[in-house]
């Protein structure tokens, strides 16, 4: 019962927001002047710019302007200029096809629902949250939506002790949209995240692909079962992939929408540019590259390369001089970013170690080789299902997406490219995949609707279905929402909530040696403990007071990206703060000082580590977690 309710209150909020972004759409629309009518195209067109134009303005508004976000402006600029042209020529050609709006919208409240109801199920079908927590990355992710709300600067480093208020690169756009629709629900950010801001951004991902389904054809029951399926598409990944040594990390480039929520609007922008790759419109495509690169500032080298050697390759085909300007546009914004960004950047930017004095050239360019290579088989082995079914096509769909091949081309080797230059940087092979994975199966999706739609042979029809449905079905382990054994016992976690919820917010924790096993636990700025806490809410975030005792080894490739984060950690730079001034004389008295100059109230301590004797003495209550052994210690002092 409690589960409905939950899923009555977010679809009401998300039903509410895809209303409250198509009304700003819509006075857009009006206060230009753009000629439009009922249609899918028209519905994604105005949603889309009022979740822009909301975000935007709740981004700018917040951060007094010092937003990455207020360059959006540029892309809107020629989006609406694309629309006015757009809207004069179907008005003038009388081409535009008509949808009726209670179709458009009883398809959009079905979508919702089952997006909504998917979410809810599951993250909150137990009585406890904490028993399904995502992935400590989405955790981290609500924290920093508060942080940047709260301290009024796009700064993903959670501090605050130690006020930064510079600017650091960061996938902002639905942090903001997520803290603005928090504010106007009233909801906790981490809840808000999982069940509506995705939730949204995947609706309208599904809009996106019925417009490109509707220019390619006419909108029928087949085109919304298509959409809808294209939204669980992925490679095929088998189990005994793992006990292959050159396949165990292939599972990499099998992820799909709703298996990361937090590609949602990657996929969202992407559909932008897809249709104006499937329309060879070059304006709609630079300003989905534009969109795309501003919202996910990561993605902005592949994006802006990969769609310059596009627009030079169109250029030579077409010889139209007109189309080099969309360069100049491109290098315009970047450079406009890169200055903005510069200018008030972060004093606490860990930048990961991409090239040092001691280089082995040879080794560098022999694992850029193997990079590329192997995961060019990589992709082969997971999309093998789908190369096969185009291959039979290939002549019909090259005559027909010729635009859409040359740029998936360029987007997979110039990932592959930057991946291999970078691929000492932690997560570099993010630059590849959270953008290529994506283009590679919304492309599929579109190939395959267009060869469905395009034959007459009902088996043929039905044939693909299958296929789709085959796809479909190799993800129903995700879609089964298995029950994950909880993380935490439900009376440690309710103790503890209850302990907390009217203290500070600042805490502290301690880790050991044995709690470092990896890269990512070595980060103290998203590796945290209690992580339940966001629950009560997102402005916990306990500090590590064990940075000192960070395993570093000088031999490892990612030492020195390793080195920088400790040293850029907040009980790091007290301590080195306190030897400047003379002040220091050992790691546990700093440590007991920092907790009383900082009104710290609790502590959470791993299974592997315990508190000091100094810290011992400021204890006043203790609880300790039968699961996962965490520690908490109430303090009084």
């Amino acid at each position: 019962m409690e589960t409905a309710l939950q899923f009555l209150q977010y679809f009401s909020y998300n039903v509410i927001s895809l209303l409250l972004f198509f009304s700003i759409g819509t006075l857009a629309y009006k206060l230009l002047n753009i000629q439009s009518n009922t249609s899918y195209k028209t519905t994604f067109y105005r949603i889309a710019i009022g979740l822009l134009i909301f975000t935007m303005s709740v981004a700018v508004f917040r951060t007094s302007g010092k937003s990455v976000l207020i360059f959006l402006a540029i892309p809107l600029y020629t989006f609406f200029s694309y629309l006015y042209n757009e809207g004069k020529v179907e008005k003038a050609k009388n081409t535009h096809e008509h949808t009726d709006y209670k179709e458009i919208i009883l398809s959009i409240l079905f979508i919702c629902a089952f997006i909504t109801g998917y979410f809810t199920y599951k993250y909150l079908r137990s009585d406890e949250l904490c028993s399904t927590l995502p992935n400590l990355d989405y955790n981290y992710y609500a924290k920093v939506s508060t942080y940047i709300w709260n301290q009024r600067t796009e700064n993903a480093y959670i501090n605050y002790i130690q006020r930064d208020g510079g600017l650091m690169p960061y996938h902002y756009f639905e942090l903001w949209l997520n803290i603005g629709l928090s504010k106007i629900f009233g909801t906790n950010q981490l809840y808000q995240l999982m069940l509506s801001t995705y939730a949204i951004c995947i609706c309208i991902v599904w809009l996106g692909l019925m417009t490109i389904f509707n220019y390619i054809g006419r909108i029928n029951w087949y085109a919304y079962i298509f959409a809808g399926l294209s939204l669980f598409i992925s490679g095929i990944y088998f189990s005994f992939y793992k006990e292959i040594d050159f396949l165990s990390q292939t599972n990499l480039f099998a992820n799909y929408l709703f298996s990361m929520p937090k590609l949602a609007t990657v996929y969202l922008f992407l559909t932008i540019i897809l249709l104006g790759l499937v329309k060879n419109n070059i304006k709609l495509f630079i300003t989905g590259v534009i969109f795309l690169s501003i919202t996910y500032t990561t993605m902005l080298p592949l994006l802006f390369t990969s769609a310059t050697l596009y627009i030079l390759c169109m250029y030579v085909i077409l010889r139209e001089p007109k189309i080099l300007t969309n360069i100049l546009l491109m290098v315009c914004t970047a450079l406009l970013l890169f200055i903005f960004l510069y200018l008030f950047r972060s004093k606490s930017i860990v930048h990961a170690e991409t090239f040092n004095k001691d280089i082995n050239i040879a080794q560098h360019i022999k694992t850029m080789i193997n990079i590329f290579g192997g995961t060019l088989i990589h992709l082969s082995v997971i999309f093998i299902l789908h190369l096969v079914i185009l291959s039979v096509y290939a002549k019909d769909l090259f005559k027909r997406f010729k635009y859409n091949i040359a740029f998936l081309i360029l987007c997979v080797c110039v990932g592959l490219f930057e991946w291999g230059i970078l691929h000492k940087m932690l997560d570099s092979v993010q630059l590849f995949y959270n953008f290529n994975v994506p283009l590679i199966i919304l492309t599929f999706c579109i190939f395959l609707y267009y060869i469905s739609y395009n034959t007459e042979k009902k088996l043929t029809k039905n044939f693909i279905l299958i296929i789709l449905l085959i796809l479909v079905s190799n993800n129903l382990k995700v879609l089964a929402c298995k029950k994950r054994l909880p993380q935490y016992d439900s009376n440690y976690v309710h103790n503890v909530l209850n302990e907390i919820k009217i203290l500070n917010p600042n805490a502290a924790f301690l880790y050991g040696e044995e709690d470092y096993n990896t890269v990512f636990l070595k980060n103290p700025n998203v590796t945290v403990p209690a992580q339940f806490t966001s629950i009560l809410d997102t402005r916990i975030h306990p500090i590590s007071l064990s940075v000192f005792e960070t395993p570093l080894d000088e031999s490892s490739p990612t030492y020195t990206t390793e080195k920088k984060m400790v040293e850029a950690s907040i009980f790091y730079r007290y301590v080195e703060e306190k030897k400047i001034k003379h002040q220091f004389t050992t790691i546990e008295v700093a440590q007991k000082d920092f907790i009383t100059e900082h009104n710290i109230q609790y502590i959470f301590t791993s299974r592997n580590t315990n508190l000091n004797s100094s810290l011992q003495s400021l204890v006043k209550k203790h609880l300790k977690d039968s699961i996962s052994g965490e520690q908490f210690y109430l303090l009084e002092y």
